[in-house]
């Protein structure tokens, strides 16, 4: 029977002390009792929410389902195909998106509008990047003092996760799978989120000839022949389960398969890079080095 990692991460959010000023980014001008925010991404609407400035949102896209209290609210699609209309039909003072944001004519629309402050978050696929956000978003919404607070838990988190890790063991070679669709299954390379992930887990990526994302080559996943294949749970929904990874004969000579070595984590909470990094990066570790 094959063993999948479903393991629920914990939903406790850390922390870290706040460093460097806020950034003072050009904004129109908003009194905080005025912000009307749509949350484009789920790690943005949870930080929202670490900051307790959930009482200004009024709309969210797909990928905002933690907590469950996010999904309340209108929804606005997904982050990559969203209708300017249903957009300012929410009449928002202030929109935050991910890097995943889109189509390239709404952000174009959107930033010509001269009643809404738009901001693109990056990630940066890092910690860094993590806590930037955190003072971004306090900025937008005057609460510098849960900041404060909430980065002091995460630096904290963070020294547990990662910092302080041993990096005595043999690293793990790891697969990172990702589809949205079944019949489209790709591989990650370096320089995206799930290369960052794998790194800071303790895991080396094993495709590392080229950067970003590309389509499944059987011949490229024999001969990379992963310890252990990571996917997100919608990866593994779509492929139809484990089984149809355990079941594909031309995959058979694969360690990860043989020794039944999948990982599949929801996708916001692997690839979001928001507060829960740190306990995502540390269960993670424990199902590597298992």
């Amino acid at each position: 029977m094959t063993k999948i990692s479903r393991r629920k991460f914990s939903e406790s959010i850390l922390g870290i002390s706040l460093c460097g000023l806020m950034n003072s980014a050009h904004t129109k001008s908003h009194g905080s009792d005025s912000l009307r925010i749509i949350s484009l991404g789920g790690a943005i609407t949870e930080i929202i929410y670490q900051l307790n400035l959930q009482k200004y949102l009024v709309g969210v896209d797909a990928t905002s389902n933690y907590p469950t209290d996010s999904q309340k609210y209108p929804s606005v699609g997904y982050a990559r195909t969203l209708s300017i209309e249903g957009v300012l039909s929410l009449n928002p003072t202030h929109i935050l998106a991910t890097e995943d944001v889109g189509p390239t004519a709404f952000i174009r629309t959107i930033k010509n509008n001269k009643k809404i402050n738009f901001e693109i978050l990056d990630s940066e696929y890092s910690f860094d990047g993590l806590i930037k956000r955190v003072q971004r978003i306090a900025t937008i919404g005057d609460v510098t003092k849960s900041a404060e607070k909430l980065i002091a838990q995460l630096n904290q988190s963070w020294q547990i996760a990662y910092l302080d890790q041993s990096t005595s063991h043999q690293k793990p070679k790891v697969l990172f799978l990702l589809s949205h669709q079944a019949s489209r299954i790709l591989v990650s390379g370096r320089e995206t989120g799930a290369a960052a992930i794998i790194h800071y887990a303790g895991g080396v990526n094993v495709i590392n000839s080229y950067a970003g994302y590309k389509p499944l080559n059987v011949e490229a996943f024999i001969q990379a022949n992963p310890d252990v294949i990571l996917m997100t749970k919608q990866t593994e929904h779509m492929l139809g389960g484990s089984q149809a990874l355990l079941k594909n004969r031309a995959l058979g000579s694969v360690a990860a398969l043989r020794n039944n070595r999948l990982i599949s984590i929801d996708a916001n909470q692997l690839l979001g890079f928001g507060p829960r990094l740190p306990q995502t990066i540390l269960e993670l570790r424990r199902e590597l080095f298992a």
